[in-house]
């Protein structure tokens, strides 16, 4: 089962959220998606740069423009805050690794409890994904960010994807090109590729109003899921298989989350 939350940056920092019953309950094969709008006031921004380490503080100060400090900000210190309440520790106190691609991992190995995450922030949102002994990659965009449709799909697609792409309305094409990128990022995102990896050998469905696929086959094992994020923004979830010696219950927590503004798509 794959359950949405969303939640305020300041909404994080309170005292009362790693209690929350949902924190608690990711388990066996289930996986959280966590949406953070990147706004806050200037005292959430202060409390939020005293979390991150030097290393993430001197990329942010790398930003050029304001807004963008603000945002990565926001994005990391969800992401902490986050990872401290599902393994009870202290967000400034998690230190992170990262894979040969950049993939973000916690330093010290494999975390013992199998806890995966993953992170995807554009424009105004940003999604944490998280799952225990399954890895996983999240990736959004916003709807009306400038693209080359025709230019990028001719060197990203497959020539069965972009046949698909040029029989969409001309309305719903960015949508289509969009919904076909995060697809693919995030199955390259969950191996650890990322944009190395080549986009064109992962073939998935574009359509806006058809649900996430693989394209036939399709990778054995995985699970691939376009995301809930309101008009404005694009997103796509993939699943790898479960590692082997993982727990493989799944635990419907929609009920312990009221308020949350919960969704679930359950396992096929």
């Amino acid at each position: 089962m794959i359950t949405s939350f969303a939640a305020e940056p300041e909404e994080l920092l309170s005292p009362g959220f790693r209690g929350r019953p949902c924190i608690g309950r990711l388990t066996g094969t289930s996986a959280q998606v966590w949406q953070i709008p990147l706004r806050a006031p200037d005292r959430v921004l202060e409390r939020m740069h005293a979390l991150l380490a030097p290393d993430e503080q001197r990329r942010m100060t790398r930003l050029r423009f304001s807004h963008h400090r603000a945002r990565f900000l926001l994005a990391r210190g969800a992401l902490r805050l986050l990872l401290g309440a599902y393994l009870d520790m202290p967000a400034d106190q998690l230190v992170f690794r990262y894979a040969r691609h950049g993939k973000p991992g916690l330093s010290g190995g494999p975390d013992p409890q199998g806890l995966e995450f993953n992170l995807s922030h554009s424009h105004e949102l940003c999604a944490c994904a998280f799952s225990r002994a399954r890895p996983l990659g999240i990736d959004i965009e916003y709807r009306y960010r400038s693209v080359n449709v025709a230019g990028l799909s001719r060197r990203l697609f497959s020539a069965t994807e972009i046949a698909e792409l040029e029989r969409t309305p001309p309305a719903l094409r960015t949508h289509a090109f969009l919904n076909g990128w995060t697809r693919k990022e995030a199955v390259l995102k969950a191996t650890g590729e990322g944009l190395t990896g080549s986009l064109r050998r992962v073939g998935v469905s574009l359509a806006p109003d058809k649900p996430a696929r693989f394209q036939a086959p399709g990778p054995a094992g995985w699970r691939l899921e376009a995301l809930e994020l309101g008009s404005d923004y694009v997103g796509a979830l993939a699943l790898a298989p479960p590692h082997r010696d993982g727990p493989r219950d799944a635990l419907d927590i929609n009920r312990d989350c009221a308020g949350l503004g919960a969704w679930a798509v359950p396992q096929p």
